[in-house]
């Protein structure tokens, strides 16, 4: 199996923790990457639950999809694009609020 975290910011430290941390919390039979986004787009203080957010959110969701990931987290818990997310690919977007 393989999970991508979609971690809604655009801060490199916040993609190092998460490859560092998160692998240690699956099954040795899955695979975690983490992607963040483009901060050409989204500024370092924007908050990831801002609306101009949310279309980069769902370019991240599709680009895994398309890259054979099996399910997708919105590292936020806002959840911002999940219900978005949900209508535009096949695959499990999860959000840890909705979850919660």
């Amino acid at each position: 199996m393989q999970i991508r975290f979609v971690i809604p910011v655009s801060w490199p430290e916040a993609l190092s923790v998460a490859k560092k941390e998160y692998p240690g919390f699956a099954r040795p039979d899955t695979e975690i990457s983490s992607v963040i986004l483009d901060e050409r787009v989204v500024p370092r203080d924007a908050h990831p639950s801002e609306g101009f957010v949310t279309p980069e959110i769902l370019g991240k969701i599709k680009e895994a999809e398309q890259d054979g990931i099996d399910a997708v987290v919105i590292d936020c818990m806002a959840d911002p694009g999940m219900e978005a997310g949900r209508n535009l690919v096949s695959i499990p977007v999860i959000g840890p609020g909705d979850c919660a």
